[in-house]
């Protein structure tokens, strides 16, 4: 699924009107989390929760560039049906028989989060506003105090990493397996889009920000590379960040690229019925 931006009861409707059930749904990054404060969530969340154990759905959640980082690499939100899931976790999906998993996985999903907020600056004006508000609200508490209170629009550690000690590990793991699946926010520099003309606007007033978006694509290219090194045959990479829809063959890789959740959902169903992808 494509950017969420907090739209789970647009979710959990789509799941509804599909009678989607026994299904694990992993969200691509940009759901909207970390913008309030925790125990917000907590509550919030735990309603849904209890729907999803309802239909046996399990949604995984993926960091974008809107998200509070933290929340997906301390596995802050851990409900047994909805969980925040850190970078380089990796997805099995076993054979239906095995329940004990331990015989022959039928396929598997790398899931890497992360991007560059073209509408950082805006976002940084914005979190110095509201904290200036806060001062004049509560001239008695000290920064420190009013920076705990404030809730923030920009995470400066949203930029995907390249983590080479994963994939070191994750080579000795999969010695005779293959990884078949790829799941990341943004996506490599020769995926589409492949130009800047959208967002000049936000280029005019952020100088830093095209080799910022160089060295994020560069990222995704480098885990391409180490995942083409590895002899892993990927079948599909599915990313978000974009919000618009492509699909086509690059390097033998369906990338697809998935459309913001609105009232219709951009869903696309992974299966272990897939055979790899040629070029023509």
């Amino acid at each position: 699924v494509g950017d969420l931006n907090h739209k789970f009861g647009n979710l959990f409707s789509y799941i509804e009107r599909k009678e989607i059930e026994n299904s694990v749904i992993i969200v691509a990054g940009d759901c909207g989390i970390g913008f309030d404060k925790e125990d917000f969530y907590t509550v919030y969340l735990k309603k849904l929760n209890e729907d999803l154990k309802e239909k046996n759905v399990t949604l995984l959640l993926l960091r974008g560039n809107h998200d509070n980082p933290d929340f997906f690499k301390e596995e802050r939100i851990n409900f047994s049906n909805l969980k925040t899931i850190p970078d380089y976790s990796i997805i099995e999906k076993y054979e239906d028989w095995d329940d004990d998993k331990t015989f022959q996985i039928e396929y598997s999903i790398l899931c890497v989060g992360g991007a560059i907020s073209v509408d950082r600056m805006d976002c940084i004006a914005k979190d110095i506003v509201n904290f200036n508000s806060l001062k004049l609200m509560f001239q008695g508490l000290s920064n420190e105090e009013l920076l705990k209170m404030n809730t923030k629009s920009y995470f400066p550690n949203e930029t995907p990493y390249f983590n080479e000690q994963a994939f070191d590990e994750l080579k000795e793991h999969y010695k005779e397996l293959n990884l078949h699946f790829v799941i990341t926010h943004t996506c490599p520099s020769f995926a589409p889009p492949r130009d800047r003309n959208s967002i000049q606007h936000f280029i005019i007033k952020d100088e830093d920000l095209v080799d910022d978006l160089k060295y994020e694509r560069k990222v995704m290219d480098n885990i391409y590379k180490r995942l083409m090194d590895d002899y892993h045959i990927i079948l599909e990479w599915h990313y978000g960040h974009f919000h618009w829809f492509n699909s086509e063959v690059i390097k033998g890789i369906h990338f697809r690229l998935h459309k913001d959740v609105g009232y219709e959902v951009d869903i696309t169903e992974i299966n272990g019925d897939y055979k790899p992808y040629f070029k023509e």
